[in-house]
C-alpha cells in the first residue's frame, strides 16, 4: 500500500482567499457606523413636551445602583422636573443593600419634589420560602408547573416577574383616575444608562413609534436580550454580534445605526407609548397559560406584551442600536464608544452573521414548526375559557423556574 500525501491548495488560490478576507476587514473597519447622537456638538433636545412614567423591578441591584442606575434616575429628574416625571420602583427579595440604596434614591427624588412609588417587597427568607411552599399534587395555583423529575411543583418564573411588572405599574392607574396621565412608560432594567440616552430613545423616529429599545450588553461585543428580542419577520436573532439580525431589513438598519423594525424587544431599557396602559382593559404583562407550559414552552413577558398592544401593529416596534446601555459600568463604556463596533469587533459580527445565519435561519424555522405543532395541539384540548395564544413568534422551547434564590430551566 503506497501512502499518498493530501493534495494542498494551489498558492495562488491561498493567496487570492487571503487578500479577500484582508480586503473584505478592511471594508468592514472603514465604513462600521458612527453612532448618531453622540457626535453632535450640542446635548441632543427632547422632541416633545412628553411626561414620563418610569417603572423597575429590582432585586440585587445594590452595584449597579450605586456606580450608575440611581445618578442617572436622579438625571432624569433634573432634566424633566417634578412635573413631568414618576418613578415607579418594585423591589424584593435582594440579598444586598439594593433596599437601602433605593431609600436614599427616595431622598434624592424627594429633594426634587418628585412623585415616586417604592414598593419594598418580601425579604430574601420570605421569597425563599414562597418559593419553596409548594402545592401539593393534584390542587395547582396559578403560576405553578409539575417537575417530573422532582416529583413536585415548581414556581415559574415569567409569570412571576409579570405580577412584579403590573405592580410596578399600579401607581400608573391609580393617577389615572385622579386625572393625572403620562405620555410615556419607560421601563428600565438594572443597567449604567445616563440622561442622553434616555432623549435619544425617545426620540427615535420623532415619537412614532408603540415602543422604542436600547440595546444591552453584560459583555462586549455580545448583546444580552436574546429571549424578548425577534426581527420584523418573528426569528430570533441570528448572532449575538452586530449587526445580529436574521432579517435581510433589520439587519440593514442595524448595520446602518438606523432605528430597526423588530416585531418585539426589551434590552434593558424601553419607551411605550402610555396609551395602551389607560382604558377600561389596560396593556398588562402575562406569562402563557400553565396548562400550555406543560407542553416545555415558555415566553417572555417582555415580549408578550408587545404582542398583545394594539399600537405594535399600528406604529411598530424599534430597536435604536444608538442607545447602547449596559450591566456595569465598564461594559456601558465600553459600547458607549462613538465608533460602534470596535474595528476588531465589526469584522468578528460580520463574519459571524454571514456564518451563523444561515443555520439560524433553518434552526429557527425547524423550532417555529415544533413550538407551532405544540401550540395547535395545546389549542384543540385548553381548559374553557382559557386565552387563545396570540405571541406564538415569542415561544421558545423551554421552562423557567424559580430556584434558591435564582431561576434554572427545567
Amino acid at each position: 500500500m503506497f501512502y499518498r500525501r493530501p493534495r494542498r491548495l494551489p498558492l495562488p488560490l491561498l493567496l487570492t482567499a487571503l487578500c479577500f478576507i484582508c480586503l473584505d476587514a478592511a471594508f468592514q473597519i472603514v465604513t462600521r457606523p458612527v453612532t448618531r447622537h453622540r457626535v453632535r456638538p450640542t446635548f441632543p433636545e427632547l422632541q416633545g413636551n412628553f411626561s414620563v412614567y418610569v417603572a423597575a423591578a429590582l432585586r440585587n441591584a445594590e452595584t449597579i445602583q450605586r456606580d450608575a442606575w440611581n445618578d442617572a434616575v436622579i438625571g432624569l429628574a433634573d432634566y424633566l422636573g417634578p412635573h413631568r416625571l414618576h418613578v415607579s420602583i418594585v423591589e424584593g427579595g435582594s440579598e444586598d443593600g439594593t433596599k437601602e440604596s433605593l431609600q436614599y434614591l427616595a431622598k434624592q427624588l424627594e429633594k426634587r419634589r418628585v412623585g415616586h412609588s417604592l414598593y419594598f417587597g418580601e425579604s430574601s427568607m420570605e421569597y425563599l420560602a414562597s418559593v419553596n411552599d409548594r402545592p401539593e399534587r393534584g390542587r395547582r395555583p396559578p403560576g405553578w408547573i409539575w417537575n417530573e423529575r422532582m416529583r413536585r411543583f415548581e414556581k415559574r418564573r415569567i409569570p412571576h416577574l409579570a405580577d412584579v411588572r403590573n405592580k410596578a405599574m399600579e401607581p400608573l392607574q391609580m393617577m389615572a383616575m385622579e386625572g393625572k396621565r403620562f405620555d410615556r412608560v419607560l421601563w428600565l432594567n438594572d443597567v449604567a444608562f445616563d440622561v442622553e440616552d434616555f432623549v435619544t430613545l425617545l426620540n427615535t423616529r420623532s415619537g412614532r413609534y408603540a415602543a422604542a429599545c436600547a440595546i444591552d450588553f453584560e459583555d462586549v461585543p455580545s448583546y444580552y436580550d436574546s429571549f424578548a428580542t425577534r426581527d420584523d419577520l418573528g426569528f430570533e436573532t441570528a448572532s449575538t454580534y452586530w449587526p445580529w439580525f436574521l432579517s435581510p431589513t433589520s439587519r440593514a438598519a442595524a448595520i446602518s445605526l438606523e432605528p430597526v423594525p423588530v416585531t418585539s424587544c426589551w434590552s434593558g431599557m424601553v419607551a411605550f407609548d402610555a396609551a395602551p396602559f389607560y382604558g377600561p382593559a389596560p396593556l398588562s404583562f402575562r406569562g402563557v397559560e400553565d396548562t400550555l407550559a406543560d407542553f416545555h414552552l415558555e415566553a417572555s413577558e417582555c415580549c408578550l406584551v408587545h404582542t398583545d398592544n394594539p399600537l405594535s401593529r399600528k406604529r411598530g416596534v424599534w430597536l435604536n442600536p444608538n442607545v447602547r446601555v449596559g450591566y456595569s459600568l465598564p461594559v456601558y463604556k465600553e459600547v458607549r464608544r462613538k465608533r460602534f463596533p470596535s474595528a476588531w469587533h465589526s469584522v468578528v459580527g460580520a463574519w459571524s452573521n454571514r456564518l451563523w445565519r444561515w443555520y439560524s435561519a433553518l434552526l429557527h424555522r425547524v423550532e417555529r414548526w415544533a413550538v407551532s405543532r405544540l401550540v395547535r395541539k395545546w389549542a384543540a384540548q385548553r381548559p374553557s375559557g382559557e386565552r387563545i395564544e396570540s405571541g406564538v413568534d415569542c415561544i421558545i422551547n423551554d421552562v423557567q423556574v424559580l430556584w434558591d434564590g435564582a431561576w434554572r430551566h427545567i
